[in-house]
């Protein structure tokens, strides 16, 4: 049997097929890059998406503020985490933005020059901004 339909019947006997796009992906990765290439994307895949930690290249992007300050919809939509600041008040409302970590729920929430801090919307979409 080939290694797909090996596959394909582990997955109708009730193997999660998650766990086959992880081998494909090993495969694949293992064949052009080597094993141990495919080993550490495994292991980065791991802690990102299950542990949600933050990319180690996240590249710090500056934000002009002015004197008044921005609001937390602003900064994030200044920064790339949303399409619109009225997507991003959502996003505050529904909690699913974190700043440094630790879950944002303040509308009001003002950002002034100076401010170095990590964004997060979502599981996946992350900023590390400073604020000048």
């Amino acid at each position: 049997l080939t290694t797909l339909t090996h596959w394909k019947r582990a997955v109708e006997e009730g193997l999660n097929p998650r766990t086959i796009k992880v081998r494909l992906a090993q495969e694949i990765v293992a064949r052009f890059h080597g094993q141990d290439a495919a080993r550490q994307a495994l292991e980065d895949f791991e802690s990102r998406f299950r542990d949600h930690a933050l990319p180690d290249d996240l590249p710090l992007t500056e934000i002009s503020v002015g004197g008044e300050g921005l609001l937390l919809s602003q900064l994030l939509h200044r920064a790339g985490l949303s399409n619109s600041t009225s997507e991003a008040r959502r996003l505050i409302e529904s909690g699913g933005i974190r700043i440094d970590g630790e879950k944002a729920t303040d509308q009001s929430l003002r950002f002034f020059s100076g401010a170095e801090l990590t964004l997060q919307a979502g599981k996946r979409k992350f900023a590390r901004v400073r604020c000048c």
